[in-house]
């Protein structure tokens, strides 16, 4: 696996990038889709995200919108997410709604860092969205990121994590709530993180570069 694979950038940290992480903003996002391959066609049906802001989630202030996706939802698109046609016909599009999750994700926030679980996966739909916004050119991978922490954990899907965290799980497959689990996962990470003195983008590249796994006390 590629070392690299939380953290995508073009190149090393700015000092800008310089603090503690756990002080840091971060946009924790996710989307619904009708399947997995955004280069064969497949669309976004919601997407989700939530803020996180010196280390406490910002319940209040989440975002939340279903999306056309302009084709049919595959049946067990809608078992898995409950999202049918008829939900997302005549709601905005993808085009229309990035806009409205650009102008909330950096309402009230500095410089966030832009977070999600197994984050590469959504990121490849944002292909679809020609204005692409420079915050995600930089984002971390959560997965990735418990893996590093947890790394005795052989399932580290989000539920799978989720229960193993005791985090509880109110809705599955739902957008905005999987970005709050995945908020959860990235603050007990970068805690797990601070616990072995990586605080900062650029302690963590360090390790990852070092290819020093932090092994916790349990394992």
């Amino acid at each position: 696996m590629n070392l690299f694979h939380f953290l995508r950038s073009g190149s090393s940290p700015k000092k800008s990038d310089a603090g503690e992480l756990l002080k840091k903003d971060f946009v924790v996002f996710d989307f619904e889709t009708t399947g997995f391959s955004a280069s064969r066609g497949d669309k976004v049906i919601s997407v989700g995200g939530i803020k996180v802001i010196d280390g406490k989630i910002n319940r209040s202030n989440g975002f939340y919108s279903l999306v056309d996706p302009q084709r049919e939802i595959p049946e067990v698109v809608t078992k898995l997410t409950g999202i049918q046609k008829s939900h997302v016909e005549g709601k905005k599009t993808f085009e229309e709604v990035m806009p409205l999750f650009m102008e909330w994700a950096n309402d009230k926030t500095q410089n966030p860092l832009i977070a999600g679980h197994a984050i590469d996966f959504d990121v490849t739909f944002l292909g679809q969205f020609k204005q692409r916004d420079p915050m995600f050119k930089k984002y971390l991978d959560t997965r990735t990121l418990i893996g590093m922490v947890y790394p005795g954990l052989g399932n580290k899907s989000l539920f799978h994590i989720s229960e193993y965290l005791e985090f509880k799980i109110l809705k599955e497959h739902n957008a905005l709530e999987d970005a709050i689990l995945s908020a959860h996962v990235l603050i007990a990470a970068l805690t797990e993180l601070k616990a072995q003195n990586i605080t900062t983008l650029d302690s963590l590249e360090r390790m990852i570069k070092s290819k020093n796994l932090i092994l916790p006390s349990q394992y």
